[in-house]
């Protein structure tokens, strides 16, 4: 809640009397005029006694001489002000801080329209500053922000020569400054004025809670286009360490965020939304996903998926917004979200997903290397197996789309020693979960490096396991380059789990790169390597369903509504025997041809 959305309540109150003139917020302002006094702002009690608020002129003026006791009883009632007894008398004041902050600031900023003499009297009369820089009266700071602020939107400028002064208390309103372009003019805001504050004063919190609030506003220089813009450019290790491990924290009911992608992973309506506020909201949600909170970023992928199926133009838009993303937890997710909108979208959108099939196709498929990793790589096949199970194939070459695909095995690699001295390494711990159970291997096993790691693996035909277990220890510190000053405090602080058991959400960031490499490595060994079955024999890669290596379902929403189904109906005498015959390889390859034909009778 901003003071401007406070000033709009009251002046609703304000409306409840048809004959007084509102303008400016003229009815509480003679009652501040008093609080702060004509010259100067120097109570931070800011109260007024009763029979002083009785005398202000404006009652006369707005003809609410015979009304006053009703029209003050009024605000009380809203919360507007409050009252309470001193001695024999009862004083008057402002409930909202941030409001009494706020007004302090205007009166301030209107009064003194020389820069100089405005940094003067802050420095001399508001915050009495001394000559060592510590302010005497420290309520004041609270109303910094604001004026720095009001100042930009009404000069055109800065005023950060009020916070240079104080370096004391910089960090502290250093903070409220830079909040203040979430609710400044957005014509008097510049990306390169805000990007330059934020370098100077680099307060993480503040930077990232700015850029989020504005990102679904369409005409806003700071919204989900300059975010974009802005995290795109950073390695994957420099925006893990400063924005992943930032939305990490956002999974709380208070968190406005969370709230939103609550609201929308629920199917709830979008409202009059503009087609812009919702590309914005796509991109914004897009980059939830490089999380390692697994609740944040699952529910954001159900969000995405809940939007796109309304408006499923946005799938191409997104997969060529993020083709050059070098964070694979984003492009992989990403594709699952598609397919999860081509499953749920509620209009047939013929030609747009032509449009999005031929991208997949050319992008991933049609490439000497397909992208390197194992569920990208799934949904993409699935988003083109989709169109074909209901369009039909006249244009695509089916055995491109089916692993095995074409990647370099994985090398030989020189063992190192990875464990670090230091007792406190997020490194460390990679490692420990990374070692397998496998003789050789240079300690006790971890969970992810027996359970997860060697398990997938070992079902490959000379798939070496320790070798693998080297290579990707090294691609987590060279490739996706892992930094223990980056991480370290994060991945081992309280709020971090090793594994994804017993309700643990948020995981480390090394974790997250353990996923990743794993990923990597399974869709190269997958490539070079053919399947061990249980009986002795080997086959070529065919699919994930064997691994037990997806974990996020994009088709099903448990709050979907019953009346929600799909605009196309499939039925069973549209689709040919050759057709089921072509697919018999892919996702469905482990049922029979009759058995499939039953399925397709008993869905439709």
């Amino acid at each position: 809640c901003t003071p401007d959305q406070v000033i709009n309540h009251i002046k609703e109150i304000s409306e409840t009397y048809k004959d007084v003139s509102y303008k400016d917020f003229q009815i509480l302002a003679p009652m501040y005029k008093t609080y702060v006094g004509i010259d100067e702002i120097n109570n931070h009690l800011q109260t007024i006694p009763l029979n002083n608020v009785l005398d202000f002129g404006f009652w006369d003026k707005y003809g609410l001489s015979n009304r006053k006791l009703e029209y003050l009883l009024l605000l009380n009632q809203n919360g507007v002000v409050l009252t309470a007894p001193q001695d024999d008398d009862e004083i008057y004041f402002i409930s909202y801080n941030l409001l009494e902050n706020y007004l302090s600031a205007r009166y301030l900023v209107n009064k003194f329209s020389d820069k100089a003499l405005l940094i003067d009297e802050i420095k001399s009369n508001t915050m009495n500053v001394d000559d060592d820089g510590f302010v005497r009266n420290y309520y004041s700071l609270e109303m910094v922000g604001f004026i720095c602020g009001l100042y930009g939107d009404r000069y055109g400028d800065e005023l950060q020569e009020i916070i240079d002064c104080i370096p004391h208390y910089q960090d502290t309103v250093a903070h409220d400054y830079i909040l203040s372009f979430t609710w400044r003019k957005p014509q008097n805001i510049t990306k390169e004025g805000f990007f330059d504050i934020a370098a100077k004063y680099g307060d993480a919190d503040a930077i990232w809670s700015t850029l989020i609030i504005n990102s679904m506003k369409s005409s806003h220089p700071l919204n989900a286009d300059t975010l974009h813009e802005w995290l795109d450019h950073y390695t994957i290790a420099r925006r893990d360490a400063c924005w992943t491990t930032y939305i990490n924290g956002l999974d709380t009911e208070e968190s406005r965020l969370y709230q939103i992608v609550e609201f929308y992973e629920k199917g709830d309506s979008f409202g009059d939304f503009s087609k812009d506020t919702i590309r914005l909201c796509l991109l914004l949600f897009s980059w939830l996903l490089t999380s390692s909170n697994r609740k944040l970023r699952d529910k954001a992928s159900k969000a995405m998926i809940a939007i796109l199926k309304y408006n499923f133009e946005f799938c191409i838009y997104l997969l060529e917004k993020f083709n050059a993303v070098n964070d694979p937890y984003v492009i992989e997710r990403l594709y699952g979200i598609i397919f999860g909108a081509c499953t749920q979208r509620q209009a047939e959108n013929k030609e747009e997903y032509q449009k999005l099939t031929d991208y997949v196709y050319q992008t991933i498929f049609n490439q000497d290397i397909v992208y390197q990793d194992i569920l990208l790589r799934d949904y993409a096949r699935l988003i083109i197996e989709r169109f074909i199970f209901e369009y039909g194939n006249n244009k695509y070459d089916v055995s491109k789309i089916m692993p095995p695909y074409s990647s370099p095995d994985i090398p030989i690699v020189q063992p190192e020693e990875y464990r670090k001295e230091s007792t406190r390494s997020g490194f460390n711990r990679i490692n420990h979960s990374m070692i397998p159970n496998y003789s050789g291997a240079p300690g006790m096993y971890g969970d992810f490096g027996r359970y997860t790691f060697q398990s997938a693996l070992d079902d490959f035909e000379n798939a070496d396991i320790l070798n693998l277990y080297h290579f990707a220890m090294q691609y987590i510190r060279d490739v996706l380059e892992y930094d223990d000053e980056l991480f370290t405090q994060h991945d081992c602080s309280s709020m971090v789990r090793f594994d994804r058991g017993y309700g643990g959400t948020i995981e480390r960031i090394g974790k997250k790169y353990q996923w990743i490499t794993f990923h990597h490595i399974l869709a190269r060994i997958s490539d070079n390597h053919n399947v061990k079955r249980w009986n002795g024999d080997v086959r070529p890669f065919s699919g994930l369903w064997d691994f037990f290596v997806r974990d996020f379902d994009p088709t099903v929403n448990v709050h979907s509504k019953y009346s929600e189904k799909p605009q196309i109906q499939w039925y069973l005498n549209d689709i040919s025997n050759e057709f089921i015959l072509e697919l018999s390889c892919s996702i469905f390859s482990s049922i029979s041809f009759l058995s499939f034909k039953l399925l397709l009778y008993i869905t439709s």
